[in-house]
């Protein structure tokens, strides 16, 4: 292995590769970085999220869908207890614009949500706190 110079961000969590194989896309905590796929890489482009973190990244037609754990309740200190909420987000990937398309309450059953699969208008999340999945429908 060798490492990627210029990838040393605070809790790479997820990663994807653009369509045309010229940038690497990071979520990295509460932000996300466009990345060129050299090494060493160069920054081309990066979000920050203001309720939540980034968490891992899949294609949804031609954009990105994040899910993750909101931060609202957070304050200076991350929590596996303030991140029970969740949200769900779209990311254009040329600019990284996010558009917020849900945002969720923790139940007794579900929380702490990591991933998001969308199909047609089902999500389908997956949680880093529990052995469980869930879903909901969408609009």
């Amino acid at each position: 292995m060798k490492k990627l110079q210029g990838s040393e961000f605070s809790g790479n969590n997820g990663i994807e590769l653009s369509k045309d194989e010229k940038h690497i896309y990071v979520a990295h905590m509460k932000n996300m970085s466009k990345l060129t796929n050299t090494n060493p890489t160069t920054v081309v482009a990066t979000a920050q999220l203001d309720y939540g973190v980034f968490d891992n990244l899949h294609w949804v037609g031609d954009k990105l869908i994040t899910a993750g754990s909101r931060t609202q309740n957070c304050g200076q200190t991350m929590t596996y207890d303030c991140l029970k909420d969740f949200h769900v987000t779209i990311i254009n990937p040329d600019n990284l614009a996010v558009k917020s398309l849900y945002q969720g309450k923790y139940t007794a059953d579900f929380s702490g949500v990591s991933t998001v699969l969308m199909m047609d208008n089902t999500y389908y999340l997956g949680s880093f706190y529990r052995d469980k999945m869930a879903y909901f429908e969408g609009k």
